[in-house]
Order: C-alpha cells, then structure tokens, then sequence
C-alpha cells in the first residue's frame, strides 16, 4: 500500500496550483473535498471539520517526507484526558488486512495554536517510527522517554529537555522546524476554528501522560526539582559559524519568551544537565 493512500482520499481534488514548491497544499484546504463529500452541499462548519483533518493530514504528509521512517498511520483529532496533549498507538487499525498505527491530537488543546499542534504531531511521529523500527524509547509505561527519543526528537526538529523523573521531553520547536514547516503552520494557523467549549490553554504536571502520550508541560520545561540549566541558541552565527548559545538556569527559563535583541528571534532551548 502507497504510503500517503489515506491522505490522498482527502487531498485527491486540491487543485495544483494550490501547492507551493514542495507539493504541499498551502492556500486552499478547505476548498479540498473528498469524493463523498463532492456530491452533498458542506456547511460552513462541514468545511471547518473538513479543512483541520485535511490540515493535519497534509502535516503527517509533510513529516514522512522530511522522515521516511515515519510510517502510514491513521491520524485523527479527539477528546482525551485533559493532562494529555497527544498520544500514538501502535496498530490500533486494520486497512485493507494491513495494521495501522494511530496519531491523535488531543481536541482540547486546540486553544494552544498550530506551534503546539505541530509539535504534539512530530513527537508522536518519532515514537510512530521508533515502533517501526523496533527502537524501544521508552519505558515504565510509556511514561520515561529515554535517550533513543530524545535523539531523534532533536533530529525532527523538537526542543528537547532532560527531566529528572521522566527522562526526557519535548518543549516546542527548534528553529529548523519553523522553517522547514512553515507552510504546514500556516495550515494549521488557518483551519484551527474549531474549539472544545470549557477547555481553555491548560499546563498541568510534565510527567502525568500515560501509554504513548505527549503529556503536557509546565511553562518551565524541566521540573522545579532541577538544578540544572537550558542550553539555548537563537538565530546569530559566530565568526567561526557556529550558533550563538546561551545558558540560563531552569528556574529562570521560559519556552519562548527570551528574544535575541541582535537577530530578533526567540532562543530555543536545546537540552537541561544536571549540574
């Protein structure tokens, strides 16, 4: 079966001169239709629903291309516990006598933007392909993400953070993410209208996800018992070409709210050590 079968149901009748250069619908998904849906008239909150999936599923499209590794899954947007931002499970469908593993955002969260649920989206796809290259990345559960995630969440992208009681975790985007992606943000910029009544932004404790979840964070990537520090870069380069870095305690540290004054944008921290 073709990788993007499934994605291709939704996107099959985008026109092409809504792609930019790299194949990606970036200006009209919810003008996309699926063959059922071509034959009823949609309401504007049909095409609402219609034009998030098909934004999402134009994001796990883009990520396999960037990561061949990713395999096919099943991608949908759901109500979950409110501790969990996403969560991946593997084979959890059959299509076609095939199993399929499943990528859900969590609905209530959509409050939080398209920045998050990108992120929610990469970090589900390292553990889609970690499963399916029989890497094991985590442990107790699905809780403790260990340091063959914490590799390869950095590879697609992720801030990543060493946490004293969950191994590692993901905070945000690292600037390569940004712009590799940055037509998928505006997608999901665009679609995301919808919203779970009573569910407004929510940071609860780091560790609290479960089975294959990305549980959510508190503004402070690692947890107040650390000692640590974020190593974080922005987007200067030094004489030799290097990054320009910064290194700030934990407890002094916020996801995107230190700005280089030089080159305007936010630093993004890389990892947390134990001093």
């Amino acid at each position: 079966m073709q990788r993007d079968r499934l994605a291709s149901e939704v996107v099959a009748r985008e026109s092409p001169a809504t792609r930019d250069s790299s194949g990606l619908a970036s200006t009209d998904l919810l003008a996309t239709t699926p063959p059922s849906a071509s034959r009823v008239d949609l309401t504007p909150v049909d095409e609402a629903t219609l034009g998030l999936l098909t934004a999402q599923l134009a994001a796990m499209t883009e990520i396999r291309r960037h990561h061949p590794d990713v395999p096919e899954t099943v991608n949908i947007a759901a109500p979950l516990r409110p501790h969990v931002y996403a969560h991946f499970g593997s084979r959890r469908w059959e299509y076609e006598g095939e199993a399929l593993g499943e990528i859900c955002l969590n609905a209530n969260h959509f409050r939080q933007g398209s920045e998050h649920a990108l992120h929610c989206l990469l970090h589900e796809a390292v553990h889609a392909a970690n499963d399916a290259l029989n890497v094991k990345d985590t442990s107790r559960n699905g809780r403790y993400h260990n340091a063959r995630f914490a590799g390869a969440a950095h590879e697609f992208g992720l801030v990543v953070v060493r946490h004293p009681e969950i191994g590692f975790t993901t905070t945000g985007l690292l600037p390569v993410a940004y712009d590799r992606y940055a037509p998928v943000l505006a997608d999901l910029a665009r679609t995301m209208v919808l919203f779970r009544i009573g569910y407004p932004v929510m940071r609860t404790d780091p560790d609290a996800g479960t089975e294959d979840e990305t549980p959510t964070t508190t503004e402070r990537p690692v947890g107040p018992r650390t000692t640590g520090y974020v190593s974080a870069i922005c987007g200067c380069r030094t004489s030799s070409g290097s990054a320009r870095r910064l290194r700030m305690a934990v407890g002094s540290w916020r996801v995107g709210a230190v700005v280089c004054t030089v080159c305007n944008q936010r630093f993004e921290g890389v990892i947390a050590r134990q001093q």
